[in-house]
């Protein structure tokens, strides 16, 4: 059930959606996105709640930050309240003014790469499966018709055409209700890659935001690091992504990152080794 039941009249869409309140949030995590990519701040290929934490915590959260970007102080920001079946990634809840406990807009994070991009088991379909979904079944609500969505992508892509490859995956999912595709909404002016879509739900019309984040350079340096160390040990890619997450290497290598990128491939790797030798001794 809708947590904010409206007149639907206000929301019925014509060509152009828009929720100028949701917009000017959406607005604001475009700044925190420009800054992460202008501090060049490292950022892990495979953990979108990492991702998710630096948002959240260094900037939406971040009061300073907020007075810069007074339309965010307006709304509070917190992770992983629960819904149903799942955890929110990010849920605002209006503060200034206060309404009630249930007038919140969410916000459901998703990574994006190169690979099998139209393929259902990519992380196109993934972005489709465990975020568009979990808005169109319900699991989630949708406040004032509206929820949102972002794409952290984290490897090299033609976005526009990725935003394709989601529509023809999405036109193979009668499940999504799609009223209308994913297309372009320009909410900041200097900013390219915002969209929306419409879905039917329950006879009414409703909206899903989609930013879109190129991550790309920010997450070079930590998959160069991965890649070292997995070829180094003889590992797969999982069995690296959970060592480096049982013992902080991210957070090792952002802190001693002044160091490790003057490093050879071998060098990084046997320092990472080391370090998780050394914690081990230590348990």
């Amino acid at each position: 059930m809708d947590n904010n039941p409206l007149n639907a009249s206000i929301f019925l869409y014509r060509n152009i959606f828009c929720n100028k309140e949701f917009e000017d949030i959406l607005s604001g995590i475009i700044s925190c996105y420009y800054h992460i990519v202008l501090k060049k701040t490292l950022l892990p290929p495979n953990d979108e709640n990492y991702i998710r934490d630096v948002i959240l915590h260094d900037y939406l959260k971040n009061q300073q930050f907020k007075n810069k970007h007074l339309s965010l102080c307006n709304y509070h920001f917190d992770k992983e309240i629960v819904e149903k079946d799942g955890k929110v990634d990010i849920r605002v809840l209006s503060v200034k003014p206060y309404i009630d406990d249930y007038a919140y807009y969410i916000i459901e994070c998703k990574r994006l790469d190169n690979k099998n991009q139209n393929g259902i088991s990519g992380l196109n379909g993934e972005y489709i499966r465990e975020g568009i979904m979990r808005f169109v079944s319900k699991e989630y609500p949708f406040y004032k018709k509206t929820a949102g969505m972002i794409g952290f992508v984290v490897a090299e892509m033609d976005i526009e055409q990725n935003i394709e490859e989601i529509n023809n995956l999405i036109n193979k999912i009668p499940e999504t209700n799609i009223q209308k595709k994913i297309v372009k909404k320009q909410i900041v002016s200097c900013f390219n890659f915002s969209y929306y879509s419409i879905h039917n739900i329950e006879n009414e019309s409703k909206c899903i935001y989609h930013l879109m984040l190129d991550l790309s350079k920010n997450v070079e340096f930590i998959a160069y690091c991965l890649e070292e160390y997995k070829f180094a040990n003889g590992l797969s890619r999982k069995e690296v992504n959970t060592l480096f997450k049982k013992y902080n290497i991210i957070d090792y290598i952002v802190k001693c990152y002044g160091a490790l990128h003057t490093m050879g491939g071998l060098a990084i790797a046997e320092d990472i080794h080391s370090l998780i030798q050394d914690i081990k001794k230590k348990k």
